[in-house]
This record gives C-alpha cells, sequence and structure tokens, in this order.
C-alpha cells in the first residue's frame, strides 16, 4: 500500500500554497488494522480519504484530535489503497496576535482581549466596547519568546513544542475574572503549529493614483475599486492624505511611508463601505494614522516576503489587519499616549512599545482570509 499526503489549497489569493506541517508516516498493518502517524496543527479536523486509483477519493476516517501529533487506525481493505489527509479551510487571523518568532511587551499598561463585531452581545455597533469584552486576547508564537512582563492579557498564551517557558514579571493571563499575577491554570499550551503563508505578489500592473494639490502643496491621493501600482517607493508627507472610495488594492513594491510634519500627520482615510488592501514590497512600512467608519476588513495590510519592517507610531484608534509573515511589527513609539488596535496581526516577529490596548475582533475566522 501507498501514503500521500494532500495539503489543502489555500483560499486567500493573497498568500502562497503551503501547509509544512501537514503529512502523513508510512503505513503498518496488524490485526486487519492499517495504522500511521499525522503530523499536523493543534485543533484542526482533519478528514483521511482512501483511492485505489488515484482519482476516486472517498472518506474514510475524521480526526478531531487536538493533538499536533495523532495516531491513526483504520480498517485494512482488501485490495491495494492509497490514503491521503486533507483539511477544511481555515481562518488566517485566528488569535489576536500570531507571531513566528516572538512576542514582546516592551511598553507599560498594555492590555489584550477580545470583541465581536458582528454579535451586539459582545460589541457596540460593530465597535470595541470594554463593557462587552470577551477572554479572546490569544497570543500565538512559535519560538515562545512571549515577554508579557506587567500586561493584562485577556486570553491564552500558545507556544511551540520546544518553546522556554513565558516571561511574567507582574502581569495576569487569563479569563476576565482572573487578576494574576502570573498565568491562570489551563491558560498555557505548548503544541503551537501555525502554517503562515507567505504574500503573493498581487498583480504585474495598475493604475496610478489620482491626486489633488491643494494649500501648502498637500497631496490628496485618490483611489476607487480597481488595482493601483506604485513601482518604487510611496510617500505621504505630513498632511498627505490617501483617500479611499470604493474597494482598492494598492501594491507598493517599494517602501511604504507616512510621515509628520508642520504639526500634521499623514492619513489614510477610508469612507463607508470602502475597503483597502495595501500590498508593500519594500523592506520598510511606517503608518501614523488610519481611519476608517468600516469593521476591521476595512483596512487590509500584506507585507511581502522582501517586508521586513513595519512600524505604527500613529496616536490614534487603529482599526484593521496586519499580514506581514516575514516582518519585524512594532506598533507604538514610546511616549505618554495611549493608543488603540482593534484587529489582528500576523508577524515573523512583534513588539508594543507605550501604552497600548490590543482588541482582538474574533469575527474575523468568520469575514476574514482563509488558509
Amino acid at each position: 500500500m501507498a501514503v500521500v499526503c494532500l495539503a489543502l489549497l489555500f483560499t486567500s489569493n493573497a498568500t502562497a500554497v503551503t501547509d509544512s506541517f501537514l503529512s502523513l508516516s508510512s503505513p503498518l498493518t496488524t490485526n486487519n488494522q492499517i495504522w500511521f502517524t499525522l503530523a499536523g496543527e493543534s485543533e484542526v479536523n482533519y478528514v483521511i480519504e482512501a483511492s485505489s486509483d488515484l482519482q476516486s477519493w472517498s472518506p474514510v476516517s475524521t480526526n478531531s484530535a487536538s493533538g499536533i501529533s495523532r495516531l491513526i487506525s483504520i480498517e485494512l481493505a482488501a485490495e491495494a489503497t492509497f490514503y491521503r489527509v486533507r483539511r477544511s479551510i481555515l481562518p488566517v487571523f485566528n488569535a489576536a496576535i500570531t507571531a513566528k518568532q516572538g512576542i514582546d511587551f516592551k511598553g507599560t499598561s498594555i492590555s489584550v482581549d477580545s470583541y465581536d463585531s458582528a454579535d451586539p452581545a459582545y460589541s457596540t455597533n460593530g465597535v470595541y466596547d470594554p463593557t462587552k469584552r470577551k477572554a479572546g486576547g490569544d497570543l500565538l508564537s512559535g519560538d515562545g519568546l512571549l515577554n508579557v512582563q506587567n500586561a493584562t492579557v485577556k486570553g491564552r498564551l500558545w507556544t511551540g513544542p520546544t518553546a522556554p517557558p513565558p516571561a511574567i514579571s507582574l502581569g495576569s493571563v487569563g479569563d476576565l475574572n482572573w487578576n494574576g499575577p502570573g498565568i491562570e491554570p489551563g491558560w498555557l499550551r505548548n503544541d503551537f503549529r501555525f502554517a503562515i503563508p507567505d504574500v503573493l505578489q498581487p498583480f504585474s500592473s495598475g493604475l496610478l493614483p489620482g491626486t489633488i494639490t491643494g494649500a501648502g502643496g498637500v497631496v490628496t491621493n485618490i483611489v476607487g475599486s480597481t488595482n493601483y501600482m506604485i513601482n518604487g517607493n510611496f510617500t505621504l508627507r505630513g498632511g498627505d492624505v490617501l483617500y479611499v472610495s470604493g474597494k482598492a488594492r494598492v501594491f507598493v513594491t517599494g517602501n511604504f511611508t507616512m510621515q509628520s510634519g508642520g504639526g500634521k500627520s499623514s492619513l489614510i482615510r477610508i469612507t463607508q463601505n470602502s475597503t483597502l488592501q495595501l500590498f508593500v514590497g519594500g523592506a520598510n512600512s511606517t503608518f501614523t494614522s488610519v481611519d476608517t467608519v468600516g469593521n476591521d476588513v476595512s483596512f487590509q495590510y500584506y507585507g511581502l516576503p522582501t517586508n521586513t519592517s513595519l512600524a505604527w507610531i500613529g496616536n490614534s484608534s487603529y482599526v484593521g489587519t496586519i499580514y506581514a509573515p516575514e516582518a519585524s511589527v512594532i506598533l507604538g513609539a514610546g511616549g505618554s499616549s495611549a493608543m488603540d488596535f482593534q484587529g489582528a496581526v500576523v508577524a515573523d516577529s512583534f513588539s508594543f512599545n507605550g501604552h497600548f490596548s490590543f482588541h482582538y475582533d474574533e469575527n474575523l475566522r468568520r469575514i476574514g482570509p482563509a488558509r
């Protein structure tokens, strides 16, 4: 008999096809049973399918175990049979913060929790409400370099199988009624695995944004429901605006930079019922302020494999998502200003600076991109 492994294709056209954790071992037979080991992600259901001709496949078993390694047994077939494994479509943003290498809370007065923009019991008009918060602000770190320190995390910590224990000073990690210090029993897991695909180049040609130059040389860049491509760097100076009216996709092949100057910050303004998918291929991205009246998918940032650094230094609320698997993501620039983030982040590494509140929107599991 032979064993064939199939990794289900990622459904988001922004990400590459990969599922490096999914595999089946060579089979063993005993007592009219075939046995093999399935390696995959934790908390994921897998379907085992069989075929005698590699053409027609039928499900023979569904495994719902929670571990990353599962022992599978199936009744031995009378004829030579091939087996493969597949999984269902999964959300990309399944936690507040997912990092391959580490999560570091460098600031003070940092808190993480969750809400649900689709459920009025856990949000108000689709926006985070502290009186309706949930304890779903999970932090996932493959290498386990979780430096929680004095932060308050209403959610779980999830590290890789060989990761060191998280560093916690006077902070707390647990349910809404847990005040610590330390981690509430049962709220730390060490079997984290998460296939994080790279971002594909979204398109090879597109329009340039329309521009209007106002007083003092301030520029308003206007994009609507089409593809826009900027070859090279794209900079918004102090006072400049990227104005989004429609379903816009913008690809910047170089660096994306938002600056402040003359007492004004640059701004991304996303109007009602509009969305912006921003793809960046350059090494660096810097953000000051993103103004949106929509939910967390109104602004979606995608960093290509060459995008290795992203800094958000604004001092206003941010509603959106960041998916930059090869980037070091830094939120906040220190100081006394309190900052607020509603959405989710996937990155290579992640760190907070300053005073920060992070609110994960659990609705992203339904409306966000899939893998």
